[in-house]
Formats: C-alpha cells, structure tokens, sequence
C-alpha cells in the first residue's frame, strides 16, 4: 500500500508544497520517494542548457536533504510534455501513488492543469494538495466520502490501508443532497411531477444504514473508525466535517 511514491517538483514553493505529505507517507508505510522535474523550455538553447543544469542541481539536493533523513529517494529528469513525462516516469517506476501540489486555488484553474491530466490519464492514485492548505506532517484522522459507487469504494480501500499503516482514524461521511429546486416547479411538468416529502428523509435513513454496516465491518477489522450521514449539499457538507 503506497510503497513507490512519485512527487513532481518544479522549482517552485507551491510544488514542493507535496514534500511534507511524501515524506510522512513515505516514513509511515516503509515507502520510497521518486522525485521528478522537467526544466523550463525556452527559445534559446544556452537558457535551455543552463535551466537544465540549475533544476537537475535542486531536485539532486532535495534528493539528498531527503535521503538524509532516513528515507529512500531517487530522482529524474525529464523532457515536455509535463504531465506525460509525470504519467511515464510513474509507470515506468509502478508508482503507486502520485503526491503533488496544485498550482491553482480553485476548480477553474485545476481545469486544464498539469494536475487534471496527470489525475486523468496516469491510471495511479493522486494524492492532491493545496499549495496554501495544512501541511500534513502526520496522519490522525482520515475523512473518506462514500456513496455506494465505485469511485467510493477505491477511496475507502486505500484509506483503510493508510489507516492500518499509520493507527489513524477513519471517518466515513455519506451525503444526502436536498431534492433540487427545480423538480417541484421544473417547466412543462406541472402537477404532473410528484414529490413525496419522505424521500428525504428515507435517503438518509438509507445512507445511515450504508455506512453504519461498512463502520461495523472495518471495527470488526481492527479499524479506528467513525460514521456520518448528513443532509445537505455535498462539498460544502464534506468541507465542513472536514475543519
């Protein structure tokens, strides 16, 4: 579970913003570090040279401040496009878990991004982290959103084996968004759109039972765990149990 970790750097403060996270994964399941960068490319090709020889001299003694500390570290240097050396180097390492920093702050700038792609096409686990968020130099508690689907049910097993790794706790939360506005007047239905005022209400009854029975399972498993079903939408609900 996260033994081969791969962490693209840039040079900049936000990217590196992703090294706290590596290293205490890193210390926390045994696992190594790759650090990758690939230099800036410009025009003229002494910029080129010199750009290449400055990231591959930094990223060398990030390297070594690392492996100073007891963990396993390699790196490499690579070539444009960005996100499709980051997916290469990862595959050719089999990461199995990618940490990096997003550059943007919002969904608009992530959209697009090195970040998105990377997500998208790499076919790993992405650990995403905002430049200006907590940096995470240990590992208590682990909030995990479930639903049901698929995607859920990845996010749930790679934070139980995070759990057992590390002794931290989980705390499973199940949203139940409002019936939309737009259902009780939506045009060209009329009165033919009936809305029963229990549906709510038995959703979250539905979800309390969903994640009360997956709490009762991990406990019997020897997990720390904790269970939640709320009313309300989802991120702003998640991003409130998560302060």
């Amino acid at each position: 579970m996260f033994t081969k970790l791969l962490v693209p750097l840039d040079g900049t403060i936000e990217a590196a913003s992703a090294l706290p996270a590596a290293k205490t994964l890193a210390r926390a399941t045994g696992g190594s570090i790759t650090l990758v960068r690939v230099p800036e490319s410009v025009g003229d090709p002494a910029q080129s040279l010199l750009g290449h020889d400055i990231a591959e001299d930094e990223l060398r003694a990030t390297a070594e401040e690392l492996a100073a500390s007891g963990l396993q570290v390699d790196w490499v240097i690579g070539a444009h496009p960005v996100a499709q050396f980051i997916i290469d180097a990862a595959a050719a390492r089999k990461s199995d878990l990618i940490v990096m920093a997003t550059h943007g702050r919002t969904a608009r700038a992530f959209a697009g991004s090195v970040s998105e792609r990377v997500v998208a096409d790499s076919g790993r686990a992405v650990l995403l982290l905002k430049p200006d968020g907590k940096r995470l130099h240990q590992i208590e508690t682990l909030l995990v959103p479930v639903d049901g689907t698929e995607g859920g049910a990845l996010a749930l097993g790679a934070a139980v084996g995070v759990a057992r790794s590390t002794g931290a706790r989980l705390v499973l939360v199940d949203v139940v968004p409002p019936t939309p506005l737009w259902m009780y007047g939506a045009v060209g239905v009329g009165s033919a759109m009936y809305i029963d005022p229990a549906w709510e209400e038995e959703a979250l009854r539905s979800a309390e039972t969903y994640v009360e029975g997956l709490s009762g399972r991990l406990r019997k498993a020897g997990v720390h765990v904790e269970a939640k079903a709320l009313r309300g939408e989802v991120a702003p609900t998640i991003d409130a149990v998560a302060e």
